[in-house]
């Protein structure tokens, strides 16, 4: 089978997400799988320095540049591949794979029931409600969502989902 993941870009200067990219590529590989780690490059972002609009910039890498290059791509896998995004943060790239089989990762959705009202002693700013909505339908496009926690999180996942009207979920422990 061959495989897509979308990742978070590398100019983020995360740890976890990239090292849990690289354990999927890993062991989907070590199944037999072929496997291609998509994620934006540093165009616009490398150009300008750190300060306050290189996170603009760093934005139109990965919301304006990182689609258009993704939809070509897309065309270029064939048909029987699955796409599979790292995080559910990466919810805005849904669309761009919505007609093709897809699964996305469900790691922590504290933040997203912050976002929404659910955990009042967890506020949150008018721009991370804002985001996270946005986030929050994108994902919930979503053909299969996949949580990889303890009860409590299966709570948060059912809540965030029946907050979205959204019916598909796959929960695993």
């Amino acid at each position: 089978m061959d495989l897509v993941l979308f990742c978070h870009p590398s100019f983020l200067s995360s740890q976890s997400m990239p090292r849990f990219a690289r354990m999927l590529k890993t062991s989907y590989e070590a199944r037999g799988h072929r496997v291609e780690l998509w994620s934006p490059r540093s165009k616009v972002s490398k150009r300008i320095p750190r300060g306050r609009f290189s996170k603009w910039a760093g934005y139109i890498d990965q919301y304006i540049l990182f689609p258009i290059w993704a939809r070509k791509a897309t065309r270029r896998v064939s048909s029987n591949t699955l796409f599979v995004f790292c995080d559910q943060a990466l919810g805005p790239w849904v669309p761009l794979v919505k007609d093709r089989p897809h699964v996305v990762h469900v790691h922590d959705l504290l933040a997203l029931r912050s976002a929404l009202g659910d955990i009042p002693e967890n506020p949150t700013s008018v721009t991370a409600a804002f985001t996270s909505a946005i986030f929050a339908a994108d994902f919930s496009r979503a053909a299969t969502l996949f949580q990889y926690q303890t009860k409590h999180a299966r709570t948060c996942i059912g809540s965030v989902v029946s907050a979205l009207r959204y019916p598909k979920s796959s929960t695993t422990e």
